[in-house]
């Protein structure tokens, strides 16, 4: 399994977390996903890089999502993107986020 496939799978395991609100404290999130404590944290950074309106609260412990989203990976065709979204605004913003992916990976782990 390659290496962006690894942090792809990680990102999403911290999404289902986070919208169970069981992520925990950053230290018990980081014992549960076998990685250190700044990892979570780069984790955490890089998934608000790509837009996700994640918050911690302290009185539950955890972190949560500001509003409902989705994480989705994968490839679509631009047939796929226009039938989803109607067409051209959606690939100038798939390739914004693209250019977003890129800092994320690099900056992940």
């Amino acid at each position: 399994m390659t290496g962006l496939i690894k942090k792809f799978e990680m990102v999403e395991r911290v999404h289902h977390l986070i919208r169970k609100r069981a992520t925990g404290t950053p230290e018990e999130l980081a014992e549960k996903l076998g990685v250190s404590q700044a990892t979570v944290f780069r984790i955490i950074e890089g998934m608000k890089s790509l837009d996700a309106p994640v918050v911690y609260d302290f009185s539950i412990r955890s972190y949560y999502y500001e509003y409902p989203v989705e994480f989705n990976y994968g490839f679509k065709s631009d047939k796929d993107w226009g039938e989803i979204n109607g067409g051209l605004v959606v690939s100038s913003n798939f390739f914004k986020n693209n250019f977003r992916l890129s800092f994320f990976e690099s900056a992940m782990f």
